[in-house]
């Protein structure tokens, strides 16, 4: 068993693709927040919450680049994860899709 947790791969990405990444990732959550801006239509438009969505695609772009292909990171990282409480309500459905859809961005970037 201990010759199987020696051959998994570790994703080692170098400083070249680790700034490719990052810069994928700001140029597809800028792009998300220019359609949010352009089609909301809700009761209270917030500028926190549009930088919010940037910051969480650049944010999850950087913790997928962290787990890599690890398991114990993964599980590791989601048990650290699980303890905070986000206590903001979100009032729109549509807001919750544009949170997907810059977690999404981070994660395939």
């Amino acid at each position: 068993m201990l010759e199987n947790l020696q051959s998994i791969n570790v994703f080692a990405p170098s400083i070249s693709e680790i700034v490719i990444n990052i810069l994928v990732s700001l140029m597809c959550s800028f792009f998300i927040t220019f359609i949010y801006r352009v089609s909301y239509k809700g009761p209270g438009y917030s500028d926190s919450f549009v930088n919010s969505i940037i910051f969480l695609s650049l944010i999850t772009t950087l913790v997928i680049m962290v787990i890599g292909n690890n398991l114990a990171r993964a599980f590791g990282l989601v048990g650290a994860m699980s303890i905070i409480r986000f206590r903001t309500a979100i009032k729109e459905t549509l807001d919750i899709v544009y949170i997907f859809f810059g977690l999404a961005i981070g994660m395939a970037a």
